[in-house]
């Protein structure tokens, strides 16, 4: 009878460890389904982020690019404006001798110097007519380059700004 009793407890022993048995394996499989479910989800992710750092690089490298512009069309500006400037002296250069010009003339056909004087005056107001008028036509496209130049500039820097918004988005994700 003990023994019956003993085998009877060893019997339901063993059926309770292949229950326990089978729990364990039953868990060390889903375990195992979640872990590869991380590792395909790791991946994703890792993929992602790579594709992000590739955006991000070259985005950065747009906006590297637009800074160059602009900056090169800061220069241009900068130039347009000291040529613009020459051509403002250079042209109140030329209306200073022209009223010396206009001045002597005056002062020669009053003093009823010889007629030879008077039209080398007159040749000469008329040379420095016709470069004023020069100087004047080369002030008005310099003054529309400047226009236009600045209106690129608006316009990069503008784009600058779109470009930093869409970077600083994409560090907020990365």
């Amino acid at each position: 009878m003990i023994f019956v009793l003993q085998f009877q407890q060893q019997e339901d022993l063993v059926r309770y460890l292949r229950d326990e048995l089978n729990q364990e394996q039953s868990q060390y499989q889903k375990q195992q389904r979640q872990l590869v479910n991380l590792k395909y989800h790791t991946s994703e992710l890792d993929a992602e982020v790579d594709n992000l750092k590739m955006k991000l690089k070259s985005e950065m490298q747009m906006i590297k690019d637009q800074e160059h512009h602009i900056s090169t069309l800061e220069e241009t500006i900068k130039q347009l404006q000291s040529k613009h400037q020459g051509v403002c002296d250079e042209l109140m250069k030329e209306k200073s001798q022209a009223k010396d010009l206009q001045l002597k003339m005056t002062t020669a056909k009053n003093k009823t110097t010889s007629h030879a004087e008077v039209q080398k005056y007159e040749e000469r107001l008329t040379e420095l007519s016709t470069q004023l008028n020069q100087a004047l036509k080369n002030n008005k496209e310099n003054i529309k380059d400047l226009v236009t130049k600045d209106e690129q500039l608006i316009m990069h820097e503008r784009e600058m700004d779109v470009l930093n918004e869409k970077l600083q988005d994409n560090m907020k994700e990365v």
